[in-house]
């Protein structure tokens, strides 16, 4: 084991919570005050993304918008900008009829040479369908783990995994809070990734104090807990920078 490694993890365990409940803490606030900007996966409605020849403003964009009643509509730019113009848009907006669409689309073809466009359209019900549904792959993730876990151990070894992973979660959601990032399918996909490589680390470090509480028996928890992470960290950190 290098000596750079050898450091007193579980000795400075109040530092590293108050990392941990600084960082939730800002993940908890982000997500109660500004909340997620669910997109259209979730919410329902209709998404147009198109491009333009030209760098354009938003204000043009949310001009033609407004001119089929859509004043309220999300309007996003995409891609680099100059002096916040944009040559790719994304607006959301409730959901259009075919008419609305058409109108929508031609006008903006008129007024700033539009093209490329990609119409997207999901029902609210069936928005609230695919919410309870990713809800549901997380919750059923975690319980599968609880229950591997248990089996795997001991029960006793659920408990702090299961935090963990949420607060894990817990972070990677609140960045797209913070950052005002759209969630998506593919958002929740991420977050199952985050678990797996969450509880692959964990399981990692619980194998490795299982293995050494037989080879170390004059030694206190603490020292087998020090030299089980000190033995496991290099391919942690190898894996979770990968």
């Amino acid at each position: 084991i290098p000596p750079w490694l050898k450091i007193d993890f579980i000795g400075r365990r109040r530092l590293w919570f108050g990392i941990s409940a600084t960082v939730v803490s800002v993940s908890v606030l982000a997500l109660a005050i500004l909340g997620l900007n669910l997109g259209i996966d979730f919410k329902g409605g209709t998404q147009i993304g198109f491009s333009t020849p030209a760098p354009t403003s938003l204000a043009q964009v949310r001009l033609q918008a407004a001119r089929i009643g859509q004043g309220n509509a999300v309007i996003q730019g995409r891609g680099p900008s100059t002096n916040e113009r944009y040559k790719s848009f994304q607006i959301r907006t409730e959901t259009l009829t075919t008419d609305e669409t058409a109108e929508l689309t031609s006008d903006l073809t008129k007024s700033v040479d539009a093209e490329a466009f990609g119409v997207k359209n999901v029902s609210a019900s069936f928005g609230r369908q695919i919410a309870k549904s990713a809800l549901l792959a997380i919750v059923v993730s975690l319980l599968l783990i609880v229950g591997y876990i248990s089996m795997r151990f001991q029960w006793q070894f659920a408990v702090p995994a299961i935090v963990a992973l949420i607060h894990d979660v817990l972070i990677t959601i609140g960045i797209y809070a913070l950052l005002g990032r759209e969630v998506t399918t593919a958002t929740v996909a991420a977050v199952l990734t985050v678990l797996g490589y969450s509880i692959y680390d964990t399981i990692i470090i619980f194998d490795r104090i299982r293995e050494n509480i037989p080879l170390m028996k004059r030694g206190s928890f603490r020292q087998i807990t020090n030299v089980s992470l000190w033995e496991t960290i290099p391919r942690s950190l190898a894996t979770t920078f990968i």
